[in-house]
């Protein structure tokens, strides 16, 4: 899907690598290595998401090196457009989606971690088949290698809880998260 939406796959391939790795820092050359695409095609990509400020760069030795632009107003919805484009959310969002309307969900960021080991946290706020959506989720969380710990409100009890600050939603809200429903707005309001 991101690639229809994007003009340029390079541009998809570098989004995609800067956008979901923390503290992700690269120059051109380790790029073209990595993405297995032409030096010249790597450049003007950086380029352009350098003019409109989504990448930034300096100056390492010889090299110029490129990392994400934090300040840029736009960088966790775009964030959050690649890894809503990964298998993994793709999967839980059929999930979440079959069994009721969903008005927010959210992950931790180890949701989409490589190594093993830590819980993950999944919020989700809507009218949903709890029973259905528990049992789908426990099979779900079968084929992989960490511990879901979830977490169904409704809409009023999602905001009843985070007026009370209820621990386990407290703990959700101030962590690494990756919004793949809703928008960060009502997340906080």
């Amino acid at each position: 899907m991101i690639e229809k939406l994007f003009i340029s796959k390079v541009r998809c391939k570098i989004l995609d690598i800067f956008l979901t790795q923390d503290n992700a820092q690269y120059h051109v050359r380790a790029l073209v290595r990595l993405l297995n695409e032409e030096i010249n095609a790597i450049r003007r990509e950086l380029k352009n998401l350098s003019d409109v400020e989504i990448l930034t760069s300096e100056s390492k030795g010889n090299r110029v090196v490129y990392s994400v632009n934090e300040e840029c107003p736009i960088i966790n919805e775009l964030r959050s457009l690649m890894y809503k484009n990964k298998d993994k959310s793709k999967s839980l969002l059929e999930i979440v989606n079959r069994n009721g309307k969903t008005d927010l969900l959210f992950v931790s960021k180890q949701f989409f971690a490589d190594q093993a080991g830590e819980d993950v946290d999944i919020v989700v706020v809507g009218e949903m088949d709890v029973n259905s959506l528990s049992k789908e989720l426990t099979a779900y969380e079968k084929t992989s290698d960490r511990q879901y710990k979830v977490a169904v409100y409704t809409n009023q009890d999602f905001q009843y809880n985070k007026k009370n600050r209820e621990p386990f939603l407290l703990n959700a809200l101030s962590s690494d998260k990756i919004l793949l429903i809703g928008n960060y707005f009502d997340l906080y309001n």
